[in-house]
């Protein structure tokens, strides 16, 4: 994940493509990898963008690390060899690609206007997806009794799991919350992240005026209620879910522990052939668990890939058994949608780095008949 810092009338990471060339020397980045995070000081970056940064990152790694990440701060001309292997390993592009100083008034009126906070709600006896608010907001327009979606355009989209919320209002901001990728036509790197009443991350509460938590105290701006708005809720049971405050999962091991494998046939989960662990096919989805040891108890991830050639019920179907498959395990694991070519560093080493995509897959129940 690569966030960038925009620096108007308040400051404000966003996530951005990974690509040397979304940086510019005006600006501050982090580079989360997991258990290992970076601060990127652009050469032209002000002292308050430079503690802004460090103080975010300090936070994602307390707070969602548990302190156990590791952290640098890379000045632009200055910068780790080490680093920049990482991230030519990752990203698109090379060093000569950072970009100049850019003026963040227009990027940051963008991000402003795609704002938009929705309620999931089934308390009038069917499932509502309503309009609650859009930028700035407040952190009261959140009830434990529902779910939301927070809606940054393509600077990542949350789906907030309430304390009380029903398990279908759940299930509806996951599926709801990938949809919108596809249906505002966001870039196909945007993030989804699920984060649980009172273990929000930095990333999130960012977007609201005066969330104030246990030894926090963080004031954006001030907030306003728009004017309801249905939305449709025409979206497929999709979605990601992350346990407690972690937003993303990369590095957590060396890929060394155990892998499962489905590949999703006419809507049902069909096992694969461990011999065939890491052969995918571009035309279909799959649903892959994996678990890990920490501390002697046992951890989860749940990855859902989607290639690009497979059908959009495929895809759906992918993303609805990774919502049982959690709720199997308790809600413990982590979820992770995986498109196909944007795979993460870790899912990669689950396969021991042999992952191959063959062309072609299994037509979709949906193809089979019509």
């Amino acid at each position: 994940l690569l966030a960038r810092l925009i620096t108007q009338s308040i400051l404000t990471f966003l996530q951005t493509k990974l690509a040397w060339s979304s940086m510019n020397s005006g600006d501050c980045f982090i580079l989360d990898l997991g258990l290992t995070i970076y601060v990127w000081n652009g050469a032209s970056a002000g002292l308050m963008e430079k503690r802004k940064a460090l103080d975010v990152a300090r936070r994602i790694r307390d707070e969602e690390r548990g302190g156990r990440a590791e952290m640098g701060v890379m000045e632009e001309g200055t910068m780790d060899p080490e680093f920049v292997k990482t991230l030519n390993a990752i990203a698109d592009g090379t060093p000569k690609d950072i970009c100049d100083p850019t003026d963040d008034t227009t990027f940051e009126r963008i991000s402003r206007d795609s704002v938009k906070l929705y309620r999931v709600s089934d308390a009038s006896g069917s499932l509502e997806i309503t309009e609650a608010g859009s930028y700035p907001l407040s952190r009261d327009l959140l009830d434990s009794n529902d779910a939301f979606i927070l809606d940054t355009g393509s600077g990542g989209i949350f789906a907030w799991l309430g304390k009380k919320a029903t398990k279908e209002e759940k299930k509806a901001a996951f599926k709801n919350a990938v949809d919108f990728i596809q249906q505002k036509k966001y870039p196909n790197w945007t993030h989804v992240t699920t984060v649980r009443e009172g273990a929000e991350t930095p990333l999130f509460k960012q977007n609201f005026s005066k969330w104030i938590g246990k030894n926090e105290t963080t004031s954006l701006a001030t907030g306003r209620v728009s004017t309801t708005t249905k939305v449709q809720p025409k979206f497929d049971v999709n979605k990601m879910h992350t346990k407690g405050s972690r937003e993303s999962q990369h590095l957590v091991d060396d890929g060394s522990g155990n892998v499962q494998v489905w590949r999703i046939e006419d809507f049902e989960m069909a096992p694969v052939d461990p011999n065939m662990y890491g052969q995918f096919y571009g035309g279909d989805s799959y649903v892959i668990l994996y678990t890990y040891v920490v501390n002697g108890k046992e951890s989860y991830i749940i990855y859902f890939w989607q290639g690009q050639e497979s059908s959009q019920d495929e895809r759906s179907a992918a993303a609805l058994h990774a919502v049982h498959l959690d709720d199997k395990y308790g809600g413990a694991p982590v979820q992770v949608r995986v498109v196909q070519g944007k795979e993460p560093d870790h899912f990669l080493l689950v396969f021991r780095g042999r992952m191959v995509v063959h062309s072609g897959g299994r037509a979709s129940a949906f193809k089979n008949r019509f």
